[in-house]
């Protein structure tokens, strides 16, 4: 919500300051997911009552996610899906940027769960297997 109601004075502002609309997409969407990401983790962390957990989820899944997301954004980029670039209307290369990358934020975010979570099993054993 916060994302939909900035957009289109960030995209006002910096395109009027000569920033080109695929370095305002990086610039939105980066950000988005390491918050998206990291409150998502710390709220599982604070659900098992580990406050310390919380935080640490917080910073290592967004960070994580949030450079996955950078990275694919980049490398699409330079294959030639620029957002806001020619024939960017026709193939859909926001929304095909958008999706890939948060699909690989999710993926290595999620894996980084996971692995967090598993740790914290064997050293406190409070879960149980299912």
């Amino acid at each position: 919500v916060g994302l939909g109601l900035a957009e289109p004075g960030l995209v006002d502002y910096f395109g009027r300051a000569g920033y080109p609309i695929h370095r305002v997409f990086t610039f939105l969407f980066v950000p988005s997911a390491f918050l998206i990401a990291g409150i998502s983790s710390w709220a599982i962390g604070t659900a098992i009552n580990n406050n310390r957990l919380a935080w640490q989820l917080f910073w290592q899944v967004g960070l994580v996610s949030a450079a996955t997301f950078l990275i694919i954004n980049l490398i699409m980029e330079a294959s030639g899906w620029v957002v806001g670039g020619p024939g960017a209307a026709e193939r859909a290369t926001m929304l095909t940027v958008l999706a890939l990358g948060n699909i690989g934020a999710a993926l290595t975010g999620g894996a980084i769960l996971g692995w967090r979570l598993l740790q914290c099993q064997y050293a406190t054993q409070e879960f149980t297997n299912v």
